[in-house]
Order: C-alpha cells, then sequence, then structure tokens
C-alpha cells in the first residue's frame, strides 16, 4: 500500500464567521446565566467520575421548547441573530441549501472559570445518538486576551475569544475542537448545533 497525495488549488475550512454587534445581547445572555445558578451544571456532573483534567466548566442547558413556552426574548433575539449567520453560511457554500428544514436542537451557555478548559478534542457529531447533528455553533459572550483560545485540530486553527464573535462549522470529526485553559480571565460561551428535523427538540 502506498499513500498518493490528490492536487487542489484550493484548500477551505468550511469554518463561518461573524460578529453579531449587539453588546447589549451578550451581556444580557451572561446576566440570565449568572441569575439562574440552581439550573447550573458542572461538566462532569454525568459522569460516575470527575475528570476536571478533561473539561472543567459550569453550563445552563436551554431547550427551545422553554424559550417559546417562557417567551424568552433574549434568547428569541439571539436565535434570529444566529439564523442570519446561517443563512450567510448557505450563501456561500451553495450545496447547504438543500437542506431547507434545519432546526435548533438545545443549546448551552457555558462558564469557563480562571483555568477552566476542555483540553480534549472532540467534535458534536460522535455516535448514532448525535448523528442527526449536522453543523456546529458557537458565539463568545466576551473577549479574552492571549488565552482561552478555540482550537481546530486538523487546520493548525486558533480563535480567540471576541465579543459577539459567531462561529458555524461542520459537526464532523474533520472539525475536531477544544477549548484551552484560560489563565487570566473568564470565559463565556453559548453554543449548540442545526440539526434535521427528525428530533423531538425543534424552534419553529
Amino acid at each position: 500500500m502506498k499513500r498518493q497525495i490528490i492536487k487542489t488549488e484550493k484548500s477551505e475550512h468550511f469554518i463561518g464567521s461573524w460578529i453579531i454587534d449587539n453588546n447589549e445581547l451578550m451581556e444580557n445572555i451572561v446576566d440570565y446565566f449568572n441569575n439562574n445558578h440552581e439550573e447550573h451544571k458542572f461538566a462532569n456532573s454525568d459522569s460516575a467520575e470527575t475528570n476536571n483534567e478533561e473539561k472543567d466548566f459550569m453550563e445552563l442547558t436551554l431547550l427551545p421548547k422553554k424559550i417559546k413556552r417562557d417567551r424568552l426574548e433574549i434568547f428569541e433575539n439571539y436565535i434570529n441573530s444566529l439564523a442570519d449567520c446561517y443563512m450567510d453560511y448557505q450563501n456561500q457554500w451553495n450545496y447547504t441549501k438543500k437542506w431547507d428544514r434545519i432546526h435548533i436542537g438545545s443549546f448551552t451557555i457555558k462558564k469557563f472559570l480562571i483555568s477552566g478548559h476542555h483540553k480534549t478534542f472532540h467534535n458534536d457529531k460522535n455516535d448514532i445518538n448525535t448523528s442527526h447533528k449536522l453543523f456546529s455553533w458557537i458565539t463568545f459572550l466576551n473577549d479574552v486576551n492571549e488565552t482561552g483560545s478555540l482550537e481546530f485540530e486538523n487546520f493548525n486553527i486558533s480563535i480567540q475569544p471576541k465579543k459577539g464573535l459567531t462561529l458555524i462549522w461542520p459537526s464532523e470529526w474533520t472539525h475536531s475542537f477544544r477549548h484551552t485553559e484560560t489563565i487570566k480571565e473568564e470565559k463565556f460561551i453559548i453554543d449548540g448545533s442545526f440539526h434535521f428535523p427528525d428530533t423531538i427538540d425543534t424552534f419553529e
């Protein structure tokens, strides 16, 4: 067996990037997290063993049906902005327009304390239970200097958190990513995925 190299003139990473230029919205999402302590979970709370070496952050999960039921205007506004980003993503890669019904499932607000991280590379579509996921997305809710970057393993891409910076990328193994350790500052993000409309949690 001898490996062959396919020559190409185009190199593409399929990571879309935008700024949601609404500081008040970002700050309101952070405030929602800070004001709802009873809904916080530690990243390893569902595991029998605590392993802070792999990941260390707090999170709050929101279901679209809760947003709709409780009329959480903050997140309705955020989802509208995220939808604008996704439509522009489709304009960059026309094939994605074939999927005309894409939904947003549950998503999380995460707080990385000083020394917080998710050091292991991972991706959102990794087993039969997550096979419906199509694209992953994230918005950074605050600026973080120097540390706490988002790294994509296979593209040698490192992205520094900036308030409102929003990314969309394929949920496949090709786009495995991690959050490096925050050394001097806390980091807030909101993240989730777009998926095919064959699951229970949808936002319509």
